[in-house]
């Protein structure tokens, strides 16, 4: 990591590189340039800050044509932490690329989410359309797909009583209601959800404030089926 002397990174690479079999734990800072071409494994602990980034630090797994696997660990507060770090990294100057790296973030945490091809999802967030590719975990499962439109009514409407309220708070007063026993973290689900599906519109300054769309108005007057596995 960044805050390693010169000594003790340079030691931890010869290891990488040199050793059979090494577990390496490391930061961003690590892995630009670094070719060891028998990685069998990238495990992400926490989101990745972009489709872009994941492309990248993925990538290293498996260059010498050998099966190998990558994994992330994701977690509904791993964007919201990113988003207020990014959040608190900009300066007003920078308010462009700021909202951008939070909308790549949201893109991101589509694809961690969502049920189609996991690297035909990544590629789209990059502008390729592929195929899917028959390899990746929602490729080789199908969950069981339920329909959400009464849940979704719910929220639309939340979301239209106030305008702006954040997805956390939003997710805790819809938890609370004791209609159906839903709890906090499938509402947040939910409500992400919609934001990907474009229902309902989210702020780009990391606070996660929603905002009913065309679309999210439209279906409170017809709503329609839809149906997602979660």
């Amino acid at each position: 990591h960044a805050g390693m002397d010169p000594e003790s990174r340079q030691l931890a690479l010869e290891h990488f590189q040199t050793q059979p079999r090494p577990v390496l734990v490391a930061t961003m800072a690590f892995g630009m340039g670094v070719d060891r071409p028998d990685v069998g494994l990238v495990l992400h602990l926490d989101l990745p800050a972009s489709a872009e980034g994941y492309l990248q630090e993925s990538g290293r797994a498996g260059r010498d044509g050998e099966p190998a696997r990558c994994l992330v660990l994701f977690d509904a507060g791993d964007r919201t932490s990113l988003g207020w770090a990014i959040r608190g990294a900009a300066v007003p100057q920078e308010q462009q690329r700021m909202e951008l790296a939070q909308r790549q973030l949201r893109r991101m945490e589509a694809v961690a989410e969502g049920e189609g091809c996991r690297e035909q999802a990544l590629l789209l967030a990059v502008g390729e359309l592929t195929p899917p590719c028959g390899r990746c975990d929602n490729c080789q499962t199908s969950a069981e797909q339920l329909d959400w439109s009464e849940q979704v009514g719910r929220l639309l409407e939340a979301v239209a009583e106030r305008n702006g309220r954040d997805l956390r708070t939003l997710a805790v007063e819809l938890a609370g209601d004791g209609r159906d026993g839903r709890d906090g973290q499938r509402w947040g689900w939910l409500a992400r959800r919609l934001v990907q599906e474009e229902l309902i519109g989210e702020s780009d300054d990391g606070a996660q404030r929603l905002y009913l769309r065309s679309p999210g108005r439209r279906y409170l007057r017809q709503p329609w089926p839809l149906h997602w596995a979660a």
